[in-house]
């Protein structure tokens, strides 16, 4: 029975020299990174999490529109526009995503859809106060003798 060897198969390439990769950066390479943060100290999520986080957002507010309409603090017609505004922004992510080439959001994009929804939830939190107090001065008073 003959022997094979690595030159008698080309395999030249066994003979080449190894390089010792640092220890340091292998350690890096398969090690989750820590989140980073922005200067207040805020945490910025991943690419993956992004479309997540402002999908949640939108739920929320949703969710706050519909107690308002349930307690009286905002009337049904403002709840649809804050709602119709949460669709909107919620297509405008997935519109985003579609486009993008790994299907993620972009830190700008992400920070656009942010203060979209941050104008929204602020709108929606006026319009409850103004509903408060136009039910507080409409309200009967009563007295007692």
């Amino acid at each position: 029975m003959s022997r094979i060897t690595a030159a008698a198969i080309g395999l030249a390439f066994l003979a080449l020299p190894v390089v010792a990769l640092p220890v340091v950066a292998f350690a890096q390479a398969t090690t989750t990174p820590a989140p980073a943060t922005t200067g207040t100290g805020a945490t910025v999520p991943a690419p993956a999490q992004r479309a997540t986080d402002i999908n949640n957002r939108v739920q929320n507010q949703q969710n706050r529109a519909s107690q308002g309409v349930s307690s009286g603090k905002l009337t049904a017609n403002q709840a649809s526009k804050v709602q119709n505004n949460d669709a909107r922004i919620s297509q405008q992510a997935a519109n985003m995503q579609a486009h993008d080439a790994n299907g993620t959001l972009t830190k700008k994009q992400t920070a656009k859809l942010s203060n979209e929804l941050n104008r929204n939830g602020t709108a929606m939190k006026r319009q409850s106060a103004v509903s408060a107090h136009k039910g507080a001065a409409a309200a009967p008073t009563t007295t007692t003798n």
